[in-house]
């Protein structure tokens, strides 16, 4: 496949501060990426560097074969854009909004075929502040797809958006690229970066602390299967008698243990043999009871990689 993003070795740095520290990453055509990472890891000054709008100390970023750069109106057309917090004038309307931005290109896409495409072809008169808050988003985002760009850049695109107007966000996202955009998604919504992309990379403290299918991570991490329970002091100590486990984490009065593939079929058993055999010293009937196991995620992944909670 065909690299339509290409960041490498990227390096950015305040007086204190290291943002970026050798920051490398691909994104091909028809995939879609999902970048991760707490507050502060970095994610925006690296959004802001593909997009040329900030100058990295060095490394290099390419979108399309063209060299980022936020003078060069030739880099500008190679992507499109759908920012955290996008806004237009309330008073302008969507019909006036697709032709003022379709202006902008030699090539813009139909704006009857498009409006019909984000299903706001009845609102075509309507002004912006008139929208609802799922029909703004459609709107911004096929502004950013309005010049058929090999690349978009998605930051937090459903954030605030109900579970409908989230799905019809992903609809008309589908419906505009047909698998042939490079997509990047900027998200905290674990759920979504796990069923949406195809590959994710993890940025914490500048770095990248994992990149590739979650399914791979999940399994090289050695987090296959997570047993819930209720929590104490000790429960590392009997966890490391369970086989296969690898990992645990602790929040609020519940622990979650993690472990591979061997500890997929008969850890919940052998960790409630282990707890039994302490029944009259820690009271395991109830810790039995608590005991749920599950699949692991990319929310635990997360979690066991960089430490934090995301917001």
């Amino acid at each position: 496949m065909t690299a339509v993003l290409v960041v490498d070795d990227l390096r950015k740095s305040y007086p204190g501060r290291t943002v970026l520290d050798g920051v490398t990453l691909r994104v091909h055509e028809g995939e879609t990426i999902g970048l991760v990472g707490p507050n502060g890891a970095g994610k925006t000054t690296l959004l802001e560097c593909v997009e040329g709008i900030r100058r990295a100390d060095s490394g290099s970023v390419t979108i399309a074969g063209v060299t980022a750069s936020a003078a060069s109106a030739v880099f500008h057309l190679t992507f499109g854009a759908q920012l955290q917090e996008s806004s237009l004038p309330n008073r302008l309307r969507v019909g006036e909004a697709m032709r003022l931005f379709a202006a902008f290109y030699d090539e813009p896409w139909d704006i009857d075929d498009l409006l019909e495409r984000i299903d706001l072809r009845e609102q075509r008169r309507t002004m912006y502040g008139k929208l609802s808050g799922g029909q703004k988003r459609r709107l911004t985002l096929a502004l950013a797809l309005l010049g058929r760009p090999p690349m978009v850049l998605l930051d937090e695109p459903t954030t605030g958006l109900d579970p409908h107007a989230r799905l019809e966000l992903w609809g008309v996202l589908e419906r505009l690229t047909s698998g042939r955009t490079a997509i990047l998604l900027a998200t905290h919504d674990m759920h979504e970066a796990q069923e949406r992309c195809d590959r994710i990379y993890v940025l914490d403290q500048a770095r990248m602390v994992a990149d590739g299918p979650v399914s791979r991570l999940l399994d090289e991490a050695g987090l296959v299967t997570k047993i819930r329970l209720p929590h104490r002091p000790w429960m590392d100590e009997v966890l490391r008698a369970v086989p296969g486990w690898t990992a645990s984490r602790v929040v609020a009065a519940t622990h979650y243990a993690y472990g591979g593939a061997a500890f997929a079929g008969d850890a919940a058993a052998a960790l409630r043999q282990h707890l039994t055999a302490r029944s009259d010293e820690h009271g395991t009937p109830q810790l039995l009871a608590g005991i749920t196991t599950g699949p692991a995620d990319l929310e635990d992944l997360y979690l066991i990689r960089t430490g934090r909670q995301y917001a």
